[in-house]
């Protein structure tokens, strides 16, 4: 939820489908506190909001391919390497998982008409 602190209950107000709000508990570029829970606050109904421990901002994005720590170790150092504690491959399980599970009870399907 970038630019997250720019949005008030009168920007949201129309919002009318269920959201899903995922924020890093140790993002220090996007944070949850001035970000999602921005938004989860200013929704007309309450997001399910999660806040990952250990989590930063790209956390989010899928494992690095390894060749790049030789390649480009700057880029490596900031986009590849987690904090202690937080494994991504593990924590991509679960969220692919959550995720899914909010479209498929969120989102109007043909078979369920």
């Amino acid at each position: 939820p970038g630019l997250g602190y720019g949005f008030d209950k009168t920007a949201l107000a129309d919002v009318s489908v269920p959201v899903q709000i995922w924020s890093g508990a140790i993002d220090d570029r996007v944070p949850h506190d001035t970000n999602g829970a921005n938004i989860a606050a200013n929704l007309p109904n309450m997001p399910e909001v999660h806040v990952v421990e250990n989590a930063g901002h790209f956390a989010f994005l899928a494992e690095c391919d390894p060749r790049l720590r030789e390649i480009n170790p700057e880029i490596w150092n900031m986009v590849c390497v987690d904090a202690d504690g937080f494994d991504r491959a593990a924590f991509h399980q679960l969220f692919n998982k959550k995720i899914i599970e909010f479209f498929d009870s969120s989102l109007p399907r043909p078979d369920r008409q």
